[in-house]
């Protein structure tokens, strides 16, 4: 613990007048001595390839400290709602109030680590063997995909590339019924200023008319500025509406409703606080429809701390949110993460899923992803192999031969 807590204390003493973005989410090969110090408090998906393998210890030492929760329980610490709701409204999380009992997409997108370890690219994987079905290399030199979502259905796609001139990219392809990869163009609204936040900085409506991006500057910034954006775009009118945040906001783990009229994400808050960690993350939901302007002024906390999810997903109607709740039992001493369904409307716990087994150490922040029925999840980087979600039984099974393939982010 004297090492953690020296590693903390050496990080909270760090230069704070001014910061670069790149500190949260650095871009393929960079490694500062600032970002190693960050991420100590905010471990990132880079750190998680399976050569360096930090455990979110450092996180649970800022639990303690910070928060001052002696044991970390999943199930016990359910957000603002104290009382769970009644689990029958977890219907309202689709049309009609009946749960989708379709079979998960066979196929998912992957952006994996390619050969130099550094730099990223795509793969189609089968969702039952783990079998990569075709791949898609980066689309220009010193441009790499690092983000994916569905556009709309299981078999078209957008990824975003983002560049070392600080810009990020929006191409569209397909995959054909045996899983390769067809047509890849850039989208009409091809480019967009900053780099993408975090490779789950960007989500489509399953209507497929929105896309949803964070991304930030690269130069250093003062934390009261406004160093980055969260962008909505209107992708048959060309049109963008944005919202502007502050350090230490990182927005991730993008998703919409169905319709497009809510955006999730999982963040710390845009305050301006010269003290980031994942156990001040909270998931926001936000009305597409707000008019642009500070972030801080429109979004709306679901789930946050003493609870901290690292991951979430809105369910097709808006009205439900998914939140991954990682928990630290200091007596085992182990990891737990616990999937919540949460009222997004009065951020109730409606229900919680104890599926996922304990570890020593996490491989990096867990991620979660929907289909587009809203019916299948596909939770990664909680262990090396993505494990699928049918919430209309509670069954979770990993997809198999993934454990040598770290992905980034994942759409299906």
């Amino acid at each position: 613990m004297n090492t953690i807590e020296d590693r903390l204390r050496d990080a909270f003493n760090a230069d704070a007048d001014t910061v670069g973005p790149e500190s949260l989410r650095p871009l393929p090969g960079r490694d500062t001595q600032h970002d190693r110090g960050m991420r100590l408090l905010r471990p990132t998906r880079e750190q998680a390839r399976g050569r360096v393998m930090i455990p979110l210890a450092a996180a649970a030492a800022v639990a303690v400290i910070v928060v001052g929760a002696a044991v970390i329980v999943p199930g016990l610490l359910p957000g603002r709602g104290l009382h769970p709701a009644p689990a029958g409204r977890l219907a309202a999380a689709y049309p009609g109030g009946r749960t989708p009992a379709g079979a998960p997409p066979k196929y998912f997108v992957a952006s994996v680590y390619g050969p130099d370890g550094n730099t990223t690219r795509l793969e189609v994987v089968s969702s039952a063997t783990g079998r990569v079905t075709g791949r898609i290399a980066p689309p220009e030199a010193h441009r790499y995909f690092e983000a994916v979502a569905a556009l709309g259905n299981d078999r078209t796609f957008v990824a975003a590339a983002v560049g070392v001139r600080c810009d990020t990219w929006f191409y569209r392809f397909a995959l054909t019924a045996q899983g390769k990869p067809v047509g890849l163009a850039p989208l009409a609204v091809a480019e967009v200023p900053g780099r993408l936040i975090d490779p789950a900085s960007l989500a489509v409506s399953a209507s497929g008319k929105l896309l949803a991006y964070a991304s930030a500057k690269c130069a250093a910034v003062k934390y009261h500025r406004y160093y980055g954006q969260v962008g909505v775009v209107n992708l048959p009118g060309s049109t963008t509406t944005t919202w502007q945040f502050r350090l230490p906001a990182a927005p991730g783990s993008l998703s919409l409703s169905a319709s497009g009229s809510l955006l999730e994400m999982v963040s710390n808050p845009s305050n301006g606080s010269h003290v980031s960690s994942i156990v001040f993350n909270s998931a926001w939901v936000l009305r597409t429809d707000s008019a642009p302007g500070p972030l801080a002024q429109h979004y709306r906390k679901v789930v946050g701390p003493p609870t901290w999810p690292t991951g979430a997903v809105l369910s097709p109607t808006g009205k439900v949110t998914f939140a991954l709740l990682p928990a630290y039992h200091r007596t085992s001493p182990r990891w737990q993460l616990t999937l919540g369904a949460y009222q997004t409307a009065t951020d109730r716990l409606i229900r919680s899923w104890h599926i996922f087994p304990r570890l020593g150490e996490l491989t990096g922040e867990p991620s979660i992803v929907a289909d587009v029925s809203g019916d299948h999840l596909l939770v990664f980087s909680w262990t090396q192999q993505p494990e699928k979600l049918d919430l209309a039984t509670g069954r979770a099974v990993k997809v198999p031969g993934m454990a040598a393939r770290y992905p980034v982010d994942v759409a299906w």
